[in-house]
């Protein structure tokens, strides 16, 4: 599933029941609460980054007119379009030039063959990344979009999300949300209580 597409297949198999709950990166979108409770835990965005060693990259505004890789089915290239249209192009620069690709990995490739000045993707996955290839990849810029992230459950499935919810608020509680997020470089995604489609549970 996309993280951040209106619909998705794991939305469909919640609603229907085909699983009891869905959990990979499901951005709370108000679309969504037709079908799904979201019960939200964390906040994600679009990143920006590039190759360490590339000094000349020190802000968003060096990356107008060069080339911009990410995955082609997602939200990422219209989030990079929205963003050079507003940052780039409106202030009489060359626009960003959206480089697709299938899947993230294949972007190793594209940075490795020079196809690539920067690339785009969830903020939450860039601490594990950058762990894994120390020296090798630097954020550039703060995100460029923050959406809250949650486990869907199916209409009427009651139960089992209350179950979640309360399991979550004893993480929060009891500071392991804290722990967690500091063991995986995901401090800037913390968020101060779980939530139910984005509204603060009595």
């Amino acid at each position: 599933c996309d993280w951040s597409s209106d619909v998705c297949s794991s939305d469909l198999d919640a609603a229907a029941r085909r699983v009891d709950m869905v959990m990979s990166a499901i951005s709370d979108l108000p679309i969504r609460w037709e079908q799904l409770d979201l019960v939200d835990y964390i906040v994600s965005g679009s990143q920006f980054y590039a190759l360490a060693k590339n000094d000349w990259i020190k802000s968003l505004d060096d990356l107008c007119g060069k080339k911009i890789g990410t995955v082609r089915s997602n939200s990422f290239p219209a989030d990079i379009t929205k963003w050079s249209a507003d940052n780039c192009e409106a202030k009489g620069k060359p626009p960003m030039i959206v480089v697709g690709v299938d899947r993230m990995p294949l972007l190793v490739t594209e940075f490795q063959q020079g196809r690539i000045d920067a690339g785009v993707r969830s903020m939450n996955t860039m601490p594990p990344l950058m762990q894994e290839s120390p020296g090798l990849y630097k954020l550039v810029g703060e995100p460029i979009t923050r959406v809250v992230q949650g486990i869907g459950f199916a209409k009427g499935n009651t139960q089992l999300r209350h179950a979640v919810l309360v399991a979550l608020q004893q993480l929060f509680g009891d500071g392991t949300y804290t722990k967690l997020l500091q063991k995986w470089g995901l401090e800037r995604s913390a968020v101060q209580a779980p939530t139910v489609n984005t509204k603060p549970v009595p």
